[in-house]
């Protein structure tokens, strides 16, 4: 159940943002011009990440959570061959270090 919790989290595409605005509006709103979405799908992204958001302050991960979706949104370019946004490796740090925020809040986890 935690890993499923944690990947719901952070590998959610690999993109995620803070609160409803800010890198999370930022990240949607390049990702639906990328990826051929309109307003409805935009507005889908940014719930979907402030779940994860919400999900990550449970594991008093939040600080970790918005230095990955600031990341995001800052190192995020489309890819127009594939239709796809992407950051390369630019924020593995930042996915790292709420990983393992995440797992150490997690009972699960020895």
């Amino acid at each position: 159940m935690m890993q499923r919790l944690k990947w719901i989290v952070v590998a959610a595409g690999m993109f995620a943002f803070t609160g409803c605005g800010g890198s999370v509006g930022d990240y949607c709103e390049q990702w639906a011009k990328c990826e051929g979405g309109n307003d409805l799908d935009e507005d889908a992204c940014v719930e979907k990440r402030t779940g994860e958001a919400s999900v990550a302050d449970v594991y008093d991960c939040g600080d970790e959570w918005d230095a990955r979706m600031d990341c995001l949104a800052e190192n995020s370019t489309c890819d127009s061959e594939k239709d796809k946004l992407e950051s390369g490796d630019a924020c593995d740090s930042e996915k790292d270090k709420l990983d393992a925020c995440i797992d150490a809040g997690s009972a699960e986890n020895p």
